[in-house]
């Protein structure tokens, strides 16, 4: 990684830490240009505005905590075995959000939440819809090579995925305070409790 490189993504996190305990408002260029260790002019360097270091962030973060880019090949082979992939997905994106920089982006979206700042809209909901969309595809696949009974794809989307963002919410929350082991046991029994409605 180039030197500029390295500066720009210190930059990001430091931002993301200090929007995430402060707020966007709470926390100004000085505060990050000291957390990074730079002058404030150097921030400048790499970023048009405070506005623009939010931007990024949210365009980096944004869709990376919905799931999508976690199905991998071996998730998907466990399509035909839907308690087990309930689980697995499960338990890989939890994994995700226990990673202190998505902790932090979480935080922001519950601190920021409809706000938008010069065209950037920081929305829970937005989360919401990508995780929903995510679960709809697969319910879908899952329906049509008959792994789980008819039903409306989007009614099951909602009501498995609302529970993983209370637990999300209850067990990693607080970056000094996560617990991620009660964290997946609370999904694995979420989908088993999930997959007798759905099962065939």
């Amino acid at each position: 990684m180039k030197k500029g490189e390295k500066t720009k993504d210190m930059i990001l996190s430091e931002s993301l830490k200090l929007f995430s305990q402060n707020g966007y408002i709470g926390s100004s260029v000085r505060d990050i240009s000291s957390a990074v260790g730079l002058r404030e002019s150097a921030i400048y360097n790499h970023f048009s505005s405070k506005k623009a270091i939010l931007s990024e962030i949210v365009e980096k973060f944004g869709q990376s905590t919905t799931g999508l880019n976690l199905l991998d090949d071996e998730l998907i082979d466990m399509l035909s075995k839907p308690l087990k992939f309930m689980q697995a997905f499960s338990e890989v994106l939890l994994k995700k959000w226990s990673v202190p920089e998505e902790i932090r982006f979480f935080n922001l979206v519950l601190k920021e939440n409809g706000t938008e700042i010069n065209g950037t809209s920081i929305s829970i909901n937005s989360l919401i819809e990508d995780a929903q969309k995510v679960w709809i595809m697969i319910f879908t696949e899952m329906q049509n090579h008959k792994f789980i009974k008819k039903g409306n794809p989007e009614i099951f989307a909602n009501e498995f995925i609302a529970p993983l963002f209370f637990i999300r919410m209850k067990f990693l929350l607080n970056e000094a305070d996560i617990d991620l082991k009660s964290a997946i046991k609370n999904a694995n029994e979420h989908s088993e409790f999930f997959w007798e409605s759905v099962k065939r």
